[in-house]
């Protein structure tokens, strides 16, 4: 097992009784793992997961689950792929063919789906962020982990919100 910094002990503390959070830090500061360890944590039953993540970096989340989670199984989808029978521990997929496995995520009984560089979401009305809060609709456990939240207006953040269920998408009039 791969040992945790404090503070990152102390991340994945605050992180453990919320079933739906973001996790918001600067780069290089070990989110993925602490992200792992909180769908990991025993008795809290986060596993099967479901991974979103930009297509560079999908090859790294299954490389620190490996290292952080030696026994666990890890699917990556890939683009023209099938979908992976049995079900896997975790099941990581990039944002842009997340829609061509829409409906085998939807019906996969995921109880946690995460999303890394979440401000991939930011727009509501973009074709990924609809098929991305579709899936989360069916899984009741939410992290969403980027280092940038809002990149240039108030409202990017507002998907965020109603990810973690702080908000309603009918808010938008309101926000």
């Amino acid at each position: 097992n791969v040992e945790l910094f404090g503070f990152q002990k102390a991340g994945v503390a605050w992180l453990l009784d919320k079933p739906k959070a973001m996790l918001i830090d600067e780069m290089g500061l070990g989110k993925t793992l602490q992200a792992i360890t909180w769908a990991s944590a025993p008795n809290k039953a986060r596993l099967p997961c479901l991974v979103v993540t930009p297509a560079s970096i999908k090859y790294n989340w299954e490389r620190e689950i490996g290292r952080a989670r030696p026994k666990d199984t890890v699917r990556v989808l890939a683009a023209g792929g099938s979908w992976p029978a049995p079900r896997p521990d975790w099941t990581i997929v990039n944002y842009d063919i997340v829609g061509s496995f829409a409906k085998s995520l939807a019906g996969a009984g995921f109880k946690t789906i995460m999303l890394d560089e979440a401000h991939y979401i930011k727009n509501l009305d973009a074709e990924r962020t609809k098929q991305v809060m579709a899936l989360s609709e069916t899984i009741p456990n939410h992290l969403f982990i980027t280092g940038t939240p809002m990149l240039n207006r108030p409202i990017e953040l507002f998907t965020a919100l109603v990810f973690v269920g702080a908000l309603q998408r009918s808010d938008y009039r309101n926000f």
